[in-house]
């Protein structure tokens, strides 16, 4: 069997396609009659408004569900990103190559942990999947200009209406987005399986229990507005 060389992309609904970045992440983009959204950038893995323009010509903005290097490290190829505010002030000017390349090391420890320490499941290891290495990522002097998100914005496409909820727990400043139209809510980290709360203070630090437990109510307030959810991430290798 050959090798995945590019992002695989499925149209999860109609002018709606998941992009799965090499099994670290998901990437969402929407389609509306007139404009187009992109939700997260991935790990900056490959080039991304290439891959946006053989899906769409519609002009289209770009947000990011929280700031960690798997859903932001690829905003450097845009002029400007939405982000919440919470999560904005722990960005640095630039974002460095080491922090981009976080999340595709850690998939490389997983693949070495699966191959030293057989579980019997048979799965290949990661990079006989997936024939990316670090090296990919490449140094972005280019700086993008990241515009605050607010909580109940509104993304109005065209026919299609997505609306912004803030849904703090993975970080201070996650959010959730629903689409009204496809009846989708794409969350990000808010609610999959490394949702995790962390060490208060730090810019990958999440909140305390209580206040994610408020993000999480706030998507079940959602919940008669939305039939499937679509998360940050698929399990190992998806």
């Amino acid at each position: 069997m050959g090798k995945i060389t590019e992002p695989i992309v499925v149209e999860i609904a109609p002018n709606t396609y998941h992009i799965n970045e090499f099994g670290i992440d998901n990437q969402y983009l929407l389609v509306g009659d007139e404009r187009a959204l992109v939700i997260d950038t991935g790990s900056g893995l490959y080039d991304m408004k290439k891959l946006i323009a053989k899906l769409t010509d519609k002009p289209y903005d770009v947000v990011v569900t929280h700031l960690h290097g798997d859903h932001n490290g690829g905003s450097n190829q845009f002029e400007e990103v939405w982000m919440h505010p919470l999560d904005i002030e722990w960005l640095p000017p630039v974002a460095t190559t080491e922090q981009m390349r976080w999340k595709a090391m850690r998939m490389e420890e997983i693949s070495r942990e699966h191959r030293e320490h057989d579980d019997g499941t048979g799965w290949p290891s990661y990079e006989e999947i997936f024939p990316y290495d670090t090296v990919d990522i490449l140094e972005r002097e280019k700086k993008c200009r990241y515009l605050e998100l607010q909580d109940r914005q509104v993304f109005e496409l065209g026919n299609r209406k997505v609306e912004v909820f803030h849904t703090p727990g993975h970080t201070r400043g996650s959010v959730s987005l629903l689409d009204y139209k496809r009846r989708i809510l794409f969350s990000g980290d808010a609610m999959n399986f490394n949702v995790g709360t962390r060490s208060v203070g730090g810019p990958y630090s999440g909140v305390a229990v209580s206040t994610m437990l408020r993000g999480l109510l706030r998507i079940v307030e959602q919940r008669p507005y939305f039939d499937q959810t679509f998360t940050g991430h698929c399990n190992y290798a998806n």
